[in-house]
């Protein structure tokens, strides 16, 4: 018994691909197989350690926070939005993992403030405080002073938006920094 449809060169290129395909594929998985390390039961695992025993006040609900060096002493400090009592809180870092207790600035009555966010504003090489007040829909700067103080709020209205959320960079490149706002 004779196969006519094998004879036909296009049936044995297929077979002959089809056969090197296979045979590629297995050198490969035995090769992969054979070159990865082996699995280690060890789980990465991270300890985190209690620093503080600082209390946040709950009635402040806190909704975000943003970090600088605020009096130029090198160690990292903290802001907080405030929204439930509608102000922000400077944290000043002691560089040990633990911070001072809160000193706050009001953003306005109700207010609400959502975000915050650091840079330098005005130029002057003092980390300022952009805020954005969700209740007075504005935004609102502090200047820093340096020392870890800020001026009082200067506000910019939104009219009717009420802004949750803002990022500060160059868009425009006109080398002034720039505010978007959601």
């Amino acid at each position: 018994m004779k196969l006519f449809w094998f004879e036909h060169p296009s049936v044995r290129a297929i077979c002959a691909f089809v056969s090197f395909t296979i045979i590629a594929m297995t050198i490969g998985i035995i090769t992969v197989c054979l070159g990865l390390p082996k699995r280690s039961d060890e789980k990465c695992q991270i300890q985190f350690k209690r620093t503080s025993q600082t209390v946040i006040i709950h009635d402040s609900l806190p909704l975000h926070v943003a970090i600088g060096d605020f009096n130029n002493d090198t160690n990292l400090d903290l802001v907080i939005a405030n929204s439930g009592t509608s102000n922000i809180g400077i944290r000043q870092g002691y560089g040990n993992g633990t911070f001072s207790s809160e000193i706050t600035y009001s953003t306005g009555f109700e207010s609400s403030p959502y975000w915050v966010a650091v840079e330098d504003f005005n130029n002057d090489t003092l980390l300022d405080i952009a805020v954005a007040n969700y209740g007075t829909h504005n935004i609102g700067i502090f200047f820093g002073h340096g020392n870890g103080d800020f001026s009082d709020q200067l506000t910019f209205s939104l009219g009717s938006s009420r802004p949750v959320s803002l990022v500060i960079g160059d868009f425009n490149q006109d080398k002034q920094l720039d505010i978007a706002v959601i």
